[in-house]
Parts: C-alpha cells; sequence; structure tokens
C-alpha cells in the first residue's frame, strides 16, 4: 500500500512479510496481500533509489512451504481429534495422572491452534526442567502454572510422536506427592 500510495518517501522495500525461507511467497499469502509484479530493471531501480527486498522471482507459491503446510495442517487434526476424544478430567482405576509442562502444553496448543506454519511443533516434551542436577524436584512447582496432568492415553501418544520426559507419574496431580 505505501508503494501505491504516491508518497515520496515510502522507505526500503520490505517483502519479508509474504517471503518464505525459500524466498518465494508464503502459501496463503496472496489471498490477504495485493501483489504485483514488476520486471526485473524497474525492481532493480526501485531497491537502488530506496534500498530493501529481497528479490522474489514469481508471485507463485512455494511448493515446499505449501506441501509442509498440508502436512502440519493434517498432523494438527489429528493430534487434536486425538486428544478431544481422549483427554478426560478424571482417571479410572488403578490410572495415574501424567504430569507434563505447562510451557510445553501451551507450545502444543498454540500448533495445533495455529493455520499456517509461524508456529512449529514443540519438540520433545521437556520434564528435566522439574529437577535440579541432582535429579530433585525443584521447590514451589505450581500445579497450572509449572505443570498440569494428563489421562495415560493421551500422555502416551504426545510421548510417541514427540518423545522425551521423563514421565512423571502422581495419583493426584501434585507433583510432590509420590
Amino acid at each position: 500500500n505505501k508503494w501505491n500510495s504516491g508518497i515520496d518517501d515510502v522507505g526500503p522495500i520490505d517483502n519479508h512479510l509474504f517471503c518464505c525461507e525459500h524466498n518465494k511467497i508464503k502459501p496463503n499469502t496472496t489471498d490477504d496481500l495485493k501483489l504485483c509484479s514488476l520486471d526485473i530493471k524497474a525492481f532493480s531501480l526501485l531497491q537502488e533509489k530506496y534500498g530493501g527486498g529481497p528479490i522474489l522471482y514469481s508471485l507463485e507459491p512455494c511448493d515446499i512451504c505449501h506441501d509442509l503446510l498440508i502436512e502440519y495442517n493434517k498432523k494438527r487434526q489429528i493430534e487434536k481429534s486425538f486428544v478431544r476424544s481422549n483427554d478426560r478430567m478424571y482417571l479410572y482405576p488403578n490410572e495415574s495422572w501424567r504430569l507434563i509442562s505447562s510451557y510445553w502444553l501451551g507450545n502444543w496448543i498454540k500448533f495445533v491452534k495455529s493455520v499456517d506454519l509461524s508456529v512449529p511443533p514443540p519438540g520433545e516434551i521437556n520434564n528435566h526442567i522439574f529437577f535440579d542436577e541432582d535429579n530433585n524436584l525443584l521447590p514451589s512447582l505450581q500445579r497450572i502454572e509449572h505443570y498440569k496432568g494428563l489421562v495415560p492415553v493421551v500422555w502416551d501418544f504426545f510421548y510417541e510422536i514427540y518423545g522425551g520426559g521423563p514421565v512423571i507419574k502422581r495419583r493426584d496431580i501434585d507433583i510432590y506427592n509420590n
């Protein structure tokens, strides 16, 4: 919009908003933005005068990012569906809660709610953050703020996909209650 407004001082060209790491257009970007193409000579003159970039050689979406977005969206749907179907607020007899980092779980929620590539999967479960170098629980860990409880089937699902750990089993959702 700055470049179409007729203002003389528009600042440097900034294609980073819709440019992926492969120097092509991010998937779904052209739906939201009005993009136009320039021949290379016109772009070079503007770039010389105003600076910025990067130069894009096509307005076609990146095939690599498009395929990754399709893969992520399938992954998001599978994971959301499984957790919705299997999560519950109670244990069956002989089950124990599996405690998990609230930070990790928050990153997973951001990932499954995302609709683009800006939020990656959360990576390995990291419950090591609850322990000191002697493998003793850190003091003052708070339920919800630092950890949450999962039913075994949801923990096992996450663990199979993301790995990490360690597993922390408790009959109550209290990290200090063995």
